[in-house]
């Protein structure tokens, strides 16, 4: 189709493109064929951030992590980096994957201060402790050992 190739080049192009676009998966596909092409990174990190979006309001929380640990390898500041590493960690504890929690938060650790790192442990530990209380609450059990064990 013509109308999804992802053509434009600028973000308020997409964001208009967008809004005449029908569904979310059309505007999914859509978003996809626009990071394939050769952008700047500011535009690429918009469309990334728009597909995590869509992907989450889908409740399709693994390829939201991996649109946003796209989002973190193009950002430039550190901070960012860092931003968008541990929204993808929520992602994939929503998701249940905790593989690959560890390897987010490993490229997290890789772009903060020593100051900085004592904080993403703890707020990453919080992050465990509060799903393993929610499923405690929803009486799954077996999914809150499974974050225990994680977590321990």
């Amino acid at each position: 189709m013509a109308l999804l190739r992802g053509d434009e080049r600028t973000i308020p192009e997409i964001e208009a493109k967008l809004k005449i676009v029908g569904g979310d998966m059309i505007k999914i596909e859509y978003l996809e064929n626009c990071a394939k092409q050769p952008l700047p990174n500011d535009i690429k990190i918009f469309c990334f951030l728009k597909l995590a979006e869509l992907y989450a309001s889908k409740l399709m929380f693994k390829p939201a992590a991996k649109n946003i640990d796209l989002a973190g390898e193009c950002a430039t500041t550190y901070k960012d980096k860092i931003t968008y590493f541990m929204k993808e960690i929520e992602y994939l504890m929503k998701d249940e994957d905790y593989l690959f929690i560890d390897k987010a938060f490993k490229k997290a650790l890789n772009c903060a201060t020593t100051s900085e790192k004592k904080v993403l442990e703890s707020q990453l530990k919080r992050s465990f402790i509060v799903r393993a209380e929610e499923y405690e609450k929803r009486g799954k059990r077996n999914a809150a050992i499974k974050v225990y064990e994680k977590f321990c």
